[in-house]
Formats: structure tokens, C-alpha cells, sequence
């Protein structure tokens, strides 16, 4: 099969073409090595055949004048002359064969592959022409159809290549084969390929390729076998150490319920250098907190806000910082977080959870208006929302406020007939009265002002 180099860099470029990987937190690529196949096919051997295959003697001056513009590059000369001595009569398989091949490369310099296939396909469907040249068409026509994203038919004739007597697949094949059920999510048909690969390549010695273990990867990931996921990032972590793979391969322990591990590698990750996005900063906070160690948690948080790293426009990152700090018993510093956060987010939760805060450092007079605040942005259970703001309320002798706040909360419980909360409500609405009454007396006999506040 004659070929050229330039024709094969074409090759090369058309059939490089990329895969999406299925992992997240990170993605994997894995791309198909045209360069590498192409150079290995670059000039197939002759096989052993039963005649010796010569061009006609009518052919064999006119393909000079061809061979001469096609070294000089003057493709229109050299594909005008072969479409001529195309139409001439009494052409043999073989001298046709080597007419097409000329037209094919032709084909791949004016960038027109759909005429390059059709040139193979003619080749490929002869019978009297060497082996060789029948088995390098249909091996360019899988490389063809796959480079155009044509994957069935680049399937079809791999097939058909591999289950050829006159052919050797090596792991270069194996793997173009495997990299092309995956893509056409043939997961589980690709992994043997992608294995048969690697461990031809263990044999002989040599390593294996990074992109070879990104594609057995994926395609696992794809399978939803993480064990398998687990074990291929293992591999890729330490044979080609990077950020990527170590936190990808956390992410796969967090997948498999191993947060223990999944913190060691990311403590390792962040050890090395290798935190470079917010995400890691935001995975391992939560996982110290999983882990029962808030107070680093909030560490790792305020570091990753002071390189930057962590954006002060989330009000997700803020929350985090603050429900560390809230779990370290760090109170007075988780509230001001929780303010930027409920500030940022505009939503009435956050207002509750900071008030609850309050409600804990007994600052009444701030528990009530981020309660207020809850209730008029509008929460989930809105019934808890005025117990603690009434609670408040009575906390710093605003009896009536109160009492106008636990009726509503008695209205707001009996519409959800939540019979517990109108219970309780009620109850304070008793104690409220009493403690109004006592409170009036002691005020009258002069032993408290009006209103003492906090």
C-alpha cells in the first residue's frame, strides 16, 4: 500500500478525535492516537501470496508521468491523469487498486475523505490484489469512518479487519477497536479490548499508555463499577501523579461510603499542592465535618477565602464557614458568616438559623429582627419561626409583642392542625400574663425601670 507521510499527519489529524469522560468532578478525555496507528501502518509487509501481482504494461508508463506530479505535488495533474487511465480498458484488480490508492491520497490532501472512503471501498472489494493492500484499505476505512464520526461502519470494518487470517492485531489495534464500542457506549464490549491492550503492552515491556487506563476509566464509570473505577485511578495516580486523579480517585471513595479515605486523599492532595479550585476547598470542609472535625474545617475555609480561591459572591461557601465555626462552639464568629450568607442568598432560612444563634448567646433584641426578617422573607415551618421569635420577644419584656405573636402562631398551627405547636403556643400566651402581671408590680414598687432591655 503506498502511502506518504503528509498523507498520514492527515490521517492523524482527521481521527484524533476526543471523548467525553463520564467522571465529575473532573473529567477524563481519553483521545484516540491516530498518529500512533498511522505510523505503525505506514507501510504494511507484503504477505506471502501464491502469484506476483505487476501493473499492466499499458499503465505501467503512464503512472511515471503520475508518480512525478504526485512527488512534485501537483495533485491536479496527477488526478487528472489517473481518472484518465481509469476509463482505459483491459485495467486489471490490480492496476485498478493502485490507481485508487494514488486517487485516495489525492483525496486526503484536497480534504475530501467521503472520496478517499470511496476509493478504499473500491479496494477493499477487490479479490485479486495482494493481501496487503486489501487488508490496509479496510483498516483505513475503519480509521476513515471513525475520523468523520461515522462509528458503525469504522466498527464494521475493524471487525472485518481482525477477523482477517492474514492479520496480527497488536495493542494499538485493541485499543482503536475498544475506543470505538466506547464510544458508541459499548461500555462493557470495550473493556476487553482496552485490557487485551494493556496487558500486551505489560508483556513486551513497554509502558502503557496514560489515555489507555482514561478510557478502561471511563468506561467503567460509565458501568457504574466504581471498585473497578477505584482501582484504574490508583493506578493513574501513581503512575502519572496529578491533581486531577488524586481527586477524582477521592471522589470515587466518597462514592463507595469511604469518607475516611476520601479525607486522607484529599488532606494528601492539599498536602502536595494540588488544591487549585473551590471545590476542594469545599469537599474536604465538609468532610472534616463529617469526620467530626469542625474547627479545621472552618480553617481550611477561611484559608481558601484569603487566597481567593473560595468566592465570596456563594453564599453556599459562607454557610459552610459558619456551620464549622457553630459546630467548633465558636458562636460569636459563626454569626457574622451566616449574616453574609442570609444577606447574600436573601432567604428567610438562613435569617431563622441566625436567629436561633442569637437565641443561644441570649441576644434578644438581634434575635428578633433576623426572626422578623425570616418571617416576612417566608420559611418552611413558620409556626417554629414566631415560637422563637415570641420567645425573644418575652426574653427582653416585649410581653405584648409576644403575646401578638404566639396568637398568630396559635392561628398559623390550628390552619396546619398541628395540635403541638397550638398547645404550646398557648401555653406561653399564660405565661406571658403572669409574667406581665409580676412584672407590673415589681415596676410599681419601683425595683426595675420600665424596661431594663437586655
Amino acid at each position: 500500500m503506498f502511502t506518504s507521510s503528509k498523507l498520514l499527519k492527515t490521517i492523524a489529524c482527521g481521527a484524533a478525535l476526543t471523548l467525553v469522560g463520564a467522571l465529575v468532578p473532573a473529567g477524563v478525555a481519553p483521545v484516540f492516537d491516530g498518529a500512533a496507528w498511522a505510523q505503525e501502518n505506514e507501510r504494511p509487509k507484503p504477505r506471502k501470496t501464491k502469484k506476483a501481482y505487476v501493473m499492466s504494461l499499458a499503465f505501467n508508463r503512464p503512472m511515471e508521468k503520475v508518480r512525478e506530479a504526485f512527488e512534485a505535488e501537483d495533485y491536479a495533474t496527477a488526478k487528472a491523469e489517473l481518472l484518465k487511465l481509469k476509463k482505459k480498458k483491459g485495467a486489471k484488480e490490480f492496476d485498478l487498486a493502485t490507481l485508487d490508492q494514488y486517487l485516495a491520497m489525492i483525496a486526503f490532501e484536497e480534504e475530501d475523505t467521503q472520496g478517499a472512503i470511496g476509493y478504499y471501498r473500491e479496494i477493499a472489494s477487490f479479490t485479486d490484489i495482494p493481501e496487503y493492500m486489501r487488508d490496509g484499505a479496510i483498516y483505513a476505512l475503519a480509521q476513515l469512518y471513525y475520523s468523520v464520526e461515522q462509528y458503525e461502519q469504522s466498527l464494521q470494518y475493524l471487525r472485518r479487519w481482525f477477523d482477517l487470517e492474514t492479520t496480527t492485531p497488536n495493542a494499538q489495534h485493541y485499543v482503536f477497536r475498544g475506543q470505538t464500542l466506547y464510544t458508541l457506549e459499548r461500555y462493557q464490549e470495550a473493556i476487553p479490548d482496552i485490557l487485551q491492550a494493556i496487558n500486551m503492552t505489560k508483556e513486551s515491556g513497554e509502558p502503557v499508555k496514560e489515555n489507555w487506563w482514561q478510557i478502561l476509566m471511563s468506561a467503567y464509570y460509565s458501568l457504574d463499577d466504581f471498585q473497578k473505577v477505584k482501582e484504574v485511578l490508583t493506578v493513574l495516580a501513581l503512575k502519572f501523579p496529578k491533581p486531577t486523579y488524586w481527586h477524582q480517585l477521592a471522589g470515587i471513595y466518597g462514592e463507595l461510603g469511604m469518607e475516611k479515605e476520601q479525607m486522607g486523599l484529599m488532606e494528601l492532595s492539599y498536602r502536595q499542592g494540588y488544591f487549585e479550585k473551590e471545590t476542594h476547598y469545599e469537599v474536604l470542609s465538609q468532610l472534616y465535618l463529617i469526620n467530626g472535625a469542625p474547627y479545621r474545617s472552618a480553617q481550611l475555609m477561611k484559608e481558601g477565602f484569603e487566597k481567593g480561591v473560595v468566592s465570596e459572591e456563594d453564599y453556599k461557601n459562607f454557610e459552610l464557614l459558619s456551620i464549622a465555626l457553630t459546630n467548633a462552639q465558636e458562636l460569636e464568629d459563626a454569626i457574622p458568616e451566616l449574616e453574609k450568607a442570609a444577606d447574600l442568598a436573601d432567604d428567610g432560612e438562613l435569617y431563622q438559623r441566625i436567629g436561633l444563634l442569637y437565641l443561644q448567646v441570649e441576644d434578644w433584641e438581634n434575635c428578633v429582627s433576623s426572626m422578623d426578617k425570616a418571617v416576612e422573607l417566608g420559611i418552611d415551618d413558620e409556626e417554629d419561626a414566631l415560637m422563637i421569635l415570641g420567645n425573644c420577644q418575652f426574653s427582653q419584656y416585649e410581653f405584648d409583642e409576644a403575646r401578638k405573636t404566639f396568637r398568630r402562631t396559635v392561628t398559623a398551627a390550628r390552619a396546619n392542625k398541628n395540635d403541638q405547636t397550638m398547645k404550646n403556643a398557648q401555653k406561653w400566651i399564660k405565661v406571658i400574663d403572669q409574667e406581665q402581671r409580676r412584672y407590673n408590680e415589681i415596676v410599681a414598687e419601683g425595683l426595675m425601670p420600665a424596661k431594663r432591655g437586655n
